[in-house]
């Protein structure tokens, strides 16, 4: 029963050319999944229903994005133009929206993660699959090599050193903003006072 429906609904979507007819594939999709998930069907048959149901989406998405990119459907806040809203395509802002969203999937990654989770045995669903493609597209984060440390040589009448033991004695019980404000005062009376008994050779 389910399996010649998936396999009607695969032929739809790759004959499909427009977004009305692949939101209405999307649709019968997710009734099929409620179905399985109804009748307690395996998460295999719950699976399959949700791969077809985020294809058609997929596909929807990208007819939308290259529609707004020739000129030929009205972007999102877009006004005084000629050319088709979503709405005359039969489908919701929210709909093109959650549609371009999962087309912005790289069509590889996109594969890859669905049969993961389906070899798996996780469910799937349109939040999980968006956050596990867009956590394996992030950029490995880059490795600072840490730099050998090098001793300071600082007097005891240094004014940095004199600066801390300044702030350590009168910045208890301050808030952060009145810190931040003390704390530069302070360091511009101690550089200006360092300054001038350079000069003045004291």
């Amino acid at each position: 029963m389910y399996l010649e429906k998936f396999n009607k609904a695969r032929e739809a979507i790759s004959l499909a050319n427009s977004v009305d007819e692949l939101a209405l594939i999307a649709d019968q999709a997710e009734a099929l999944r409620y179905a399985a998930l109804q009748a307690k069907q395996s998460i295999n048959v719950v699976n399959e229903a949700s791969e077809i149901k985020f294809r058609a989406e997929r596909r929807a998405g990208e007819l939308i994005k290259e529609g707004q990119e020739r000129g030929d459907i009205r972007n999102h806040g877009q006004r005084g133009s000629s050319c088709t809203g979503v709405e005359q395509l039969g489908i919701t802002r929210k709909q093109s929206s959650t549609f371009k969203k999962v087309a912005s999937i790289p069509e590889v990654e996109f594969d890859k993660q669905i049969e993961k989770m389906k070899r798996d045995n996780v469910e799937i669903t349109r939040q999980k699959l968006i956050n596990v493609v867009n956590e394996a597209m992030k950029p490995e984060p880059t490795r600072l090599e840490p730099k050998p440390f090098k001793s300071l040589e600082i007097g005891f009448d240094d004014p940095v050193l004199n600066i801390l033991r300044t702030v350590y004695r009168q910045s208890e019980g301050m808030n952060m903003k009145d810190f931040r404000i003390w704390l530069n005062d302070l360091i511009n009376i101690k550089i200006k006072n360092y300054e001038y008994q350079k000069r003045e050779g004291t």
